[in-house]
């Protein structure tokens, strides 16, 4: 509630102001003065933690007590403090109790309240939240059922509150929880088509293995690019074992090495487009060495569940449709025994001058994730063929749709599920998110991009890069799909 990111701040002086009324009322006896004293506490608590930090000020204005306290400091100048030596008083209640006006303004903030997430981002702001709360539930109610969905509000926010602390104790380490799904050319499914990808919990990848190679040359184009991701995968996992020399590099420069150590293990000739992303987890990082027009999206899911796209990577092309690509050639002492094989016209190729992109070509990223993050690696037939708007159109139907009509009645599977997965249970957004699988998230995905690939006519990410280059195309794109999603998860 006392989020001073997010609301203005009650000056001083009508600080001062609100607890002198508040006092008076508390001291008089009548069925306001519990609540009275209650506001009065958490009013005292706010001041001492803002003097602490030299602030001024209570940050209430904005959230939903502190308007209802707002609309009550109206009704307040009524309840004058008495004079120090004037006797006190003592009145008895009235015979027809009316409702208590600053109750009545909470229930009316009540969808209000329900609509958030009432757990505060620290312990201090839902120890505020819950004694505001319980000091609702100690009026004397006037409407039983309102008060009764005031208790449930109260005992969501101490579980809330319980999940803070536990949070605070829980190892910062973050892990993947991966899953991906292909859908190969409509002419190359006979073969499974010619990307390949890896996953792990601690880095994902993605290859595009370029298909000239075989009509042209006789050569399989995706052996190049299974050998360059099992690679890179032994790399990701070595350096989150006991390989000493790799443990300390930062999260981008690990993802470049995965690359380049998983280039030099290949045997086989060809070229990929890739993106390897790698996962420092003790330092929330990701890094990310994408080469050529494969690419990645870090998407978040707010307080109301909807998904945005917060991190993303930029295609590298030398010119429109000609991307960046990894080569392996055969080396010149090989050539004469290429050339009895059958492998003239490659060779003949190479003497021609061909140009070979290598790791150390490859942009690097570092995004800042969190957990609950999605991260989403593609192919470039998932980014030539959907926008990101499309993107999180599948995301709101295969993840928010899902999570939002989760029931109690799950409640224990899904607490089961995400302990498994090695994430506290809390039933919030961002976590219930997490129950949906990401190979179910990956296959929405590829399906729809399958989709609208098939389209004639009407705009695609491709067709406008065409346009802006001074081509002219219509329509999807056929491609290998390759799609990995992978929440970003807390041990």
């Amino acid at each position: 509630i006392f989020k001073s990111s997010r609301v203005a701040r009650v000056p001083a002086q009508t600080m001062s102001v609100l607890a002198g009324h508040l006092s008076a009322i508390a001291a008089q006896p009548s069925h306001r003065q519990s609540h009275a004293a209650a506001s009065l506490h958490v009013l005292e608590r706010a001041r001492r933690r803002l003097a602490a930090q030299g602030k001024a000020g209570v940050p209430l204005a904005g959230t939903p007590v502190g308007r209802a306290m707002t609309a009550f400091k109206k009704t307040a100048p009524k309840y004058a403090p008495a004079a120090p030596t004037a006797p006190e008083v003592s009145r008895p209640p009235p015979a027809v109790e009316e409702p208590p006006k600053l109750q009545r303004r909470a229930f009316m903030l009540l969808p209000e309240i329900d609509g958030d997430d009432p757990m505060g981002d620290t312990e201090d702001e839902s120890s505020t939240c819950a004694s505001t709360l319980a000091s609702l539930c100690d009026v004397r109610p006037y409407e039983e059922k309102k008060t009764d969905r005031l208790r449930r509000l109260l005992d969501r926010v101490k579980r809330a509150e319980s999940f803070v602390l536990e949070e605070a104790a829980a190892p910062k380490i973050m892990h993947l929880h991966a899953g991906g799904h292909q859908i190969p050319h409509p002419r190359k499914v006979h073969k499974g088509g010619e990307d390949s990808y890896f996953s792990s919990e601690f880095g994902l990848g993605v290859a595009d293995g370029v298909g000239e190679w075989e009509p042209r040359f006789g050569v399989n184009p995706r052996a190049f690019a299974d050998q360059l991701m099992l690679g890179a995968k032994e790399v990701l996992e070595g350096a989150m074992g006991d390989n000493a020399s790799l443990a300390g590099l930062p999260a981008p420069s690990l993802a470049l090495e995965a690359v380049d150590r998983g280039y030099r293990t290949t045997t086989a000739w060809g070229s990929a487009t890739c993106c390897v992303a790698a996962l420092a987890a003790s330092d929330r990082v990701l890094g990310i060495a994408n080469l050529g027009d494969a690419g990645a999206r870090v998407v978040r899911f707010g307080s109301n569940g909807a998904p945005t796209v917060v991190e993303r990577t930029v295609e590298q092309q030398h010119s429109f449709n000609c991307p960046l690509q990894l080569t392996r050639l055969p080396p010149r002492a090989e050539w004469n025994s290429c050339r009895a094989r059958g492998f003239g016209e490659l060779i003949a190729a190479i003497e021609g001058g061909t140009h070979q992109d290598l790791p150390s070509s490859s942009a690097l990223y570092s995004f800042d994730v969190q957990e609950g993050d999605l991260v989403l690696l593609g192919s470039d037939g998932l980014w030539d063929n959907l926008f990101e708007e499309e993107l999180l159109e599948v995301l709101e139907q295969t993840v928010y749709a899902q999570f939002t009509l989760m029931d109690a009645s799950r409640a224990e599977e899904e607490d089961a599920y995400l302990s498994r997965i090695g994430v506290a249970a809390r039933r919030a957004p961002r976590q219930r998110a997490l129950m949906v699988d990401p190979a179910d998230v990956a296959a929405a995905i590829a399906q729809k991009t399958f989709s609208r690939s098939l389209t004639v006519g009407g705009r695609t990410p491709f067709a406008d890069n065409a346009e802006r280059a001074g081509s002219f195309y219509r329509g999807g794109k056929p491609d290998d799909i390759t799609v990995v999603a992978a929440w970003v998860t807390r041990q």
